[in-house]
């Protein structure tokens, strides 16, 4: 499970600065769901679970439209849906499937005020706490999948998830981020986009106005379970009555669908996707990506998106499906103009693969000293690699020669890795090496000619011939050391020319 924790301080500062209700927040059209609360508690398919329905009513505190919901508790409101002693006045949208289901990703927003009757649950002998927010599973019993809940100390997100409910905060599946304390009278805008998994490919980031405070990866949802939402105002009895007002729920494809846009500009949707059979992750600078799992985000208009890929060991990136990026690059800069939705594309890297082969001997090695063939004969190359083989030839052979990605005769050959590539480096033995008188240096049996060290030993045919012409010469030295000279009776004989 990875977790990555932000400060909660810089998250303190952006609240004290939210914005205040002044105009209404437009919803996008392309927003799959959304409630505003326009007429009454129940507006949106919300069910109440409360001890009486004036437990929810609307207020023109609003953050979106005309109206919000304000959920209160007044003591004694304990034993309601299984609250046992503690105090609730709940809204819940039931278990649906459109959301909140195993493999499921999902972008959400709501906004959430804490007015001057809210009261933060006091430290003391008791433990006190509070939930304003959760995704409720659909278990009987442990922990919500996810929730805002309100301790002494301040506010938090909590996530529980995997093959075990949980049910306590040390139990395994459970994680727990601390956002800072409560600033009554401010709209927290809510944002999150999650995966909804029993397995490691679940995620859950959360903003909160504008800020990514929460990057989560892992499980968050239970083994067999589903979850569904509440707005909620759960908490133990603190003898006083007690308010959390909700308003602008929606859900969507994108950020873009859900979110209230910044002040004076608009909100682009980035999109990752991966073709090939290459692997790698990718994140954004400013963060909001992280993909996989976290592969939409939105970025501010007219805002410079630096993508950063981090390839698998075996894998490059051959396009990044966007204008102005090279493939081969680990990094490319986007312009959010637009929304802008990319497929990069993912490849193996480049394997060469040498071989040796003919009469002779030899070996080939690379200049990046991964290949002496034979013995290791294969090398993964990054895409685009130059790379140097070099034929080194050993006693009584010379080289014939290279095939494949490389050609010539020349022992080196400088090639550039593209695609999956294969040479071969040819032998033969050397000329006047073996039969007849074998490998002769100085002083060797058997040897016609040569030098000490080297190949000396004739063939047959040139063997004959140099024998004829030795007979002959001999022949004629001997006739010609005669001429002139009487035998015996005084008869001169003479010289044949």
């Amino acid at each position: 499970m990875t977790r990555v924790r932000l400060a909660a301080a810089a998250t303190v500062i952006a609240l004290s600065c939210a914005s205040s209700p002044a105009v209404a927040q437009a919803v996008s059209p392309n927003a799959a769901w959304s409630c505003m609360f326009a007429s009454t508690p129940t507006d949106c398919g919300f069910s109440l679970q409360a001890a009486a329905s004036n437990r929810a009513t609307l207020v023109t505190q609003a953050r979106d439209g005309n109206n919000a919901l304000e959920l209160t508790t007044q003591p004694g409101d304990s034993n309601l849906f299984g609250s046992g002693t503690s105090e609730r006045a709940d809204l819940e949208l039931g278990p649906s499937s459109s959301y909140c289901n195993q493999g499921q990703e999902e972008w959400w927003a709501h906004s959430l005020l804490f007015p001057d009757s809210y009261v933060v649950p006091p430290a003391g002998a008791i433990w006190n706490w509070g939930v304003v927010f959760d995704f409720h599973h659909t278990g009987p019993t442990g922990q919500a999948n996810f929730q805002i809940v309100s301790l002494p100390t301040g506010l938090e997100f909590w996530i529980a998830g995997g093959p075990t409910v949980v049910t306590g905060t040390s139990d395994p599946g459970f994680y727990s981020l601390a956002i800072g304390t409560v600033v009554k009278n401010q709209w927290y805008d809510f944002v999150y986009h999650v995966k909804w998994s029993s397995g490691s490919d679940g995620f859950f980031q959360a903003w909160i106005n504008g800020q990514l405070v929460l990057n989560f990866s892992g499980p968050t949802l239970y083994v067999g379970e589903s979850c569904y939402l509440k707005l909620a105002n759960y908490h133990t009895p603190l003898g006083v009555a007690v308010s959390v007002i909700h308003d602008r729920i929606v859900r969507g494809a994108t950020q873009a669908d859900v979110e209230i846009p910044a002040a004076g500009s608009n909100v682009r949707t980035l999109s990752l996707a991966f073709a090939g059979p290459g692997s790698a992750s990718v994140t954004s600078n400013p963060a909001g990506l992280n993909c996989p799992p976290a592969c939409s985000a939105g970025f501010p208009t007219g805002s410079t998106v630096t993508l950063a890929a981090v390839p698998a060991t075996s894998s490059y990136v051959s396009s990044w499906g966007l204008p102005g990026c090279q493939g081969n690059a680990s990094t490319c800069a986007v312009i959010m103009s637009t929304d802008t939705a990319a497929t990069i594309s993912l490849a193996l890297n480049p394997v060469l693969t040498v071989s040796v082969g003919g009469s002779g001997q030899g070996s080939v090695t690379s200049s990046d000293r991964r290949l002496n063939c034979p013995g290791t004969c294969v090398d993964m190359l990054a895409d685009g690699t130059p790379l140097t083989l070099t034929a080194q030839v050993s006693t009584n052979s010379v080289f014939s020669g290279w095939s494949g990605a490389c050609s010539g005769s020349q022992p080196m050959c400088q090639l550039t890795a593209n695609g999956n590539m294969s040479a071969k480096a040819t032998f033969a033995v050397s000329a006047g090496t073996g039969g007849g008188g074998g490998t002769g240096g100085a002083g060797g049996p058997g040897a016609m000619s040569g030098s000490a060290g080297g190949a000396g030993a004739l063939d047959l045919l040139t063997l004959i011939s140099i024998t004829a012409g030795l007979g002959a010469r001999l022949l004629h030295g001997s006739l010609s050391a005669g001429a002139g000279r009487r035998p015996p009776g005084g008869r001169a004989v003479p010289v044949r020319r």
